[in-house]
């Protein structure tokens, strides 16, 4: 959604963005000719592949457009005091999965090819996919697939994934997951798309960490900064909508009480629509792009 974040970014000249997870620079490097003069960019990125990637990509860019191995959770210290002072002019936040990632031999993130069950976006942490799959109790394994993978079959798909241990492959797991569900060549999903969601969810906390980033994010916006959120499924949007709402509200008080005694005072509102989702052309071109939403709000 290139056309909607720059739109909604609202790109000014020599203005300070930050690119909270550049993956291969497609959203940094169309941030960076948006405007003349070009504005300022600061990407953070964990995964060292993606990082050469971009590297590569931003090549003729490099003098607006800087690099940071760090982690959106340390957004805040991350960036240089003086701008963090300042503040910037937008922040933006894309929850997808890279098609690098996703095609990455060595990175489990698919169930189409033959890979460790590994699954981290960044390699310096400990947890695994293979780690969850093979020592976790059925109870925990269930609430992890129903809960962050929406899985009708959960109890059933844990059971069988209990009963196969040790498993040590992407093919392995899904074959697992296929035997459980069949395998329906008519459905868009292939059988094994939630289990694998849930998994990649679990493994980079990408939900308990979401809520911290979002606040990151606000905090380091100037007035009129625009913080633009892509999320890829229900559980990232809720949590988005309900920063958002959140933070624009005047009263956060517990409706049965008559008056407010909160005194919260909103730091974002809303522009434009709700929400936008890819257009019908995007999606014939890029079909992953299909469950993509985007939130956007100002700082007040």
């Amino acid at each position: 959604m290139v056309t909607e974040v720059i739109r909604e970014l609202d790109i000014k000249p020599n203005g300070i963005y930050i690119d909270c997870t550049l993956g291969l620079a497609g959203h940094s490097i169309a941030i960076s000719k948006a405007t003349t003069p070009q504005p300022r960019i600061i990407g953070l990125e964990v995964d060292e592949e993606a990082i050469e990637q971009a590297k590569i990509n931003v090549k003729n860019n490099m003098a607006n457009i800087k690099i940071l191995k760090e982690s959106f959770l340390n957004l805040e210290s991350s960036i240089q005091p003086s701008i963090t002072a300042s503040g910037v002019d937008g922040v933006l936040i894309d929850l997808g999965i890279s098609s690098l990632q996703l095609n990455s031999a060595k990175k489990g993130f698919s169930f189409k090819m033959n890979s460790p069950l590994d699954m981290r976006f960044d390699t310096q942490e400990k947890l695994t996919a293979e780690y969850i799959v093979n020592n976790y109790s059925f109870k925990k394994l269930y609430q992890i697939l129903k809960t962050f993978g929406e899985e009708k079959s959960a109890k059933n798909i844990a059971t069988h994934i209990i009963n196969s241990r040790p498993i040590k492959t992407t093919l392995q797991l899904s074959q697992i997951i296929i035997n459980v569900k069949g395998e329906n060549k008519r459905k868009l999903l292939h059988p094994a798309t939630k289990t694998f969601q849930a998994l990649r969810i679990a493994v980079n906390q990408e939900l308990e960490r979401l809520p911290t980033v979002l606040n990151s994010a606000t905090k380091i916006l100037r007035s009129g900064g625009r913080l633009v959120i892509i999320s890829y499924h229900s559980l990232e949007d809720r949590i988005v909508k309900n920063f958002i709402g959140h933070e624009k509200s005047k009263c956060i008080c517990d409706p049965k009480i008559p008056v407010c005694v909160c005194h919260h005072k909103p730091r974002l509102k809303t522009t434009g629509k709700n929400f936008y989702k890819p257009t019908n052309e995007e999606i014939n071109r890029n079909f992953s792009s299909r469950s993509a939403i985007l939130r956007v709000a100002e700082k007040l």
